[in-house]
């Protein structure tokens, strides 16, 4: 018997969720300061050679992104209830349609057992 156990998984301890949010801010603060030891050599606009113009456009897609997302989400959002059929009458399922067990070999989807 499986006994269900309160405690939270690896990622949802707040010390687990603490280090990986460090990590992912050591590692984008180092890949922007990794910027210091290249030069950009061909760049296809003047803002490209902005320090961190890299950074700064995928912070900028990603908040565009969300934005466009919370936008969406208004227009096309359902009613919580929006499934609920509770106004529908249910029908009940027939018994002797559910059992095979008639002798005939037949199932209720009319396939014969072999």
């Amino acid at each position: 018997m499986n006994v269900p156990n309160d405690a939270p998984s690896f990622f949802e301890r707040p010390e687990t969720i603490r280090r990986i949010q460090w990590a992912l801010l050591t590692i984008c603060t180092m890949l922007v300061l990794a910027e210091f030891g290249y030069e950009h050599h061909y760049p296809h606009f003047e803002l490209e050679t902005v320090f961190g113009f890299q950074a700064w456009l995928g912070f900028g897609a990603f908040v565009a992104a969300v934005a466009a997302g919370a936008t969406l989400r208004l227009l096309i959002a359902r009613p919580e209830d929006y499934y609920r059929y509770d106004d529908v009458p249910r029908m009940e399922p027939d018994p002797m349609e559910m059992s095979d067990d008639d002798g005939s070999g037949a199932s209720a989807s009319g396939d014969v057992h072999q």
